[in-house]
């Protein structure tokens, strides 16, 4: 019996994402890439792993059959939207939202490639931030310390008197 994460890593498997990703998307506290490379691999080795991927493969070919879109196919379409001149696409192109020939000439809607860049990344994990762990939470502790230090030591001291201007001390006489 699998638990709720290896599934979803089974699924992540099956919708076209490498491993190290799936493991990611199962894992989400994973500390890096070198651990889920690891446990991807692992994973993958497993008899149960294997036997789920293999069965949610024959469902997803059986379901609608290209009707279910894997990763691989949802970024090669973004990757057309973003690479495809207007003047290439026709009526009959995929990319086409809206196609109209009058007697000005033809007009082309196609989708924002802005948006398909920005989907593509999303799904690549290009805005998963990482947490700063080990050295770096170290060196950003200390420094948090030295600056409140710093800022405590600012407050305790007086305040001491500033020079008068030559205006002040002009108007004063």
């Amino acid at each position: 019996m699998l638990t709720g994460s290896q599934m979803k890593f089974c699924e992540g498997i099956v919708s076209g994402l490498t491993g190290v990703a799936a493991w990611r998307a199962a894992y989400p506290d994973c500390s890096g890439a070198g651990a889920a490379s690891t446990a991807a691999s692992r994973a993958l080795k497993r008899a149960a792993i294997q036997a789920e991927i293999a069965r949610l493969r024959e469902v997803a070919a059986g379901l609608a059959g290209s009707a279910v879109l894997t990763l691989v196919e949802k970024r090669r379409f973004l990757a057309a939207v973003l690479r495809t001149p207007v003047g290439e696409v026709t009526a009959e192109s995929p990319l086409a939202q809206e196609y109209k020939e009058d007697a000005k000439g033809v007009t082309v809607k196609l989708p924002c490639k802005l948006r398909a860049l920005e989907l593509d990344a999303k799904l690549a994990g290009d805005f998963r931030e990482e947490p700063p762990t080990g050295e770096a939470v170290d060196a950003l502790t200390r420094l948090m310390h030295q600056v409140g230090k710093e800022n405590a030591a600012e407050s305790s001291t007086p305040a001491s008197p500033t020079p008068a201007s030559d205006e002040e001390e002009a108007e004063a006489a």
